[in-house]
């Protein structure tokens, strides 16, 4: 279930001050962006997460590369995100052990029983979505009266540290194009129209994950992006990824 249903915003604009109609016209507004949030969890059934080892066997585990995290495909929630990726299997991301520009990504269906618990931190994938920014084209074009645009105004200040409203950084899964990404992508001489920015990490911003086997990795000190032509996407082909680092 997307997550802008489990949060009663609805009930959150009427308490604003927001009317009931203008309420319904800017629901209209909320979009399913176009990635997971990868946040941490306490959930150990999970197999999705960040550090450690990863649930490969040694012959199927890259050598001079780093384990970055892994992802379970059948614990992504349906949205437009999921659509773009295999229907089935599991993800595994490596990064160069020395810090160079290079990167692996697997796609197997063949992993070990057990996920190896040290130094790993669960990850819970979760559909983002986004509210409507007051100064925006979209929120423009409903024409909201003064008193309702106001009380949305102050609505959105008074919640700008949740992601769901503020433009979000953050780790995610297929990371949509931000200005970091866009900058990193520029550097690797590739374009936004070819690539699709697969993965997007940055483990300083979450004790959780700096803690885990990722805060010990002197590299990951600016945000890891992984780069996968649209494409190889499309077919499944994870054999041509490109990985830089923000400035």
């Amino acid at each position: 279930m997307p997550s802008h249903q489990e949060f009663d915003y609805k009930q959150q604009w009427l308490h604003a001050g927001i009317s009931e109609e203008w309420a319904e016209k800017i629901e209209q507004l909320i979009k399913s962006r176009h990635f997971y949030r990868l946040v941490p969890s306490r959930d150990t059934q999970e197999f999705s997460g960040w550090g450690g080892r990863p649930s490969l066997t040694p012959e199927n585990t890259p050598l001079d590369f780093r384990f970055i995290c892994q992802i379970a495909l059948d614990e992504l929630p349906p949205s437009e995100a999921r659509d773009m990726l295999p229907e089935s299997g599991y993800l595994f991301f490596f990064m160069h052990a020395k810090g160079r520009d290079k990167a692996i990504v697997i796609h197997t269906q063949d992993v070990t029983e057990d996920v190896n618990v040290a130094n790993h931190v669960f990850i819970k994938v979760r559909e983002d979505v986004v509210y409507p920014e007051y100064e925006s084209d979209d929120f423009d074009s409903l024409d909201v009266p003064q008193t309702d645009g106001n009380a949305y105004m102050d609505w959105e200040e008074a919640h700008w540290e949740d992601p769901r409203v503020r433009p979000y950084e953050g780790c995610r899964l297929l990371g949509g194009w931000t200005e970091e990404a866009l900058e990193a992508a520029g550097r690797l001489g590739r374009k936004q129209d070819e690539y699709e920015v697969l993965l997007a990490l940055h483990p300083k911003e979450n004790k959780e994950i700096s803690r885990s086997a990722l805060g010990d990795i002197p590299f990951l000190t600016s945000r890891l992006f992984f780069f996968i032509r649209k494409e190889d996407l499309q077919q499944g082909i994870f054999d041509r990824v490109l990985s830089r680092y923000s400035k």
